[in-house]
């Protein structure tokens, strides 16, 4: 009887690479997903909410803009978001933010008054949102 030496298992190197560009290509897919689904929608103008107050009173809206004329009044915080597009009140919850300080606010949209052409919409900023 002879005996036969065994050779040793040679690795298929092209289902190795198969296997590593599969799972890399999940691992993508699952990432993209992931970016996707945290991406926030793009600000919209404050001018364009000021326009069309028929559409956006009583909605959510994100904004961004330059802070102005923050004041705490008796526990009443405010302060003004200015765009290239306009300007708008928002009432918040929150700490106030410093003038000058480029931010994104979202909130609820509220026509307080018009009256004789004198109109005051503000944004509404609760606790929770975020920047």
């Amino acid at each position: 009887m002879t005996e036969e030496k065994q050779q040793p298992r040679r690795l298929n190197t092209a289902a190795i690479t198969g296997v590593v560009v599969i799972v890399l290509i999940i691992v993508a897919a699952g990432l993209a997903w992931l970016a996707w689904r945290t991406i926030e929608p793009p600000p919209t103008p404050i001018g364009t909410v000021l326009n069309d107050l028929r559409t956006y009173d009583g909605q959510g809206v994100t904004v961004a803009g330059t802070v102005e004329n923050p004041l705490n009044l008796l526990g009443l915080k405010t302060y003004d978001l200015t765009d290239d597009s306009g300007t708008i009140r928002v009432v918040t919850e929150r700490g106030l933010p410093k003038a000058g300080d480029e931010i994104h606010v979202t909130g609820m949209v509220s026509e307080v008054f018009n009256v004789a052409g004198v109109n005051m919409t503000v944004i509404m900023e609760t606790a929770e949102t975020t920047d």
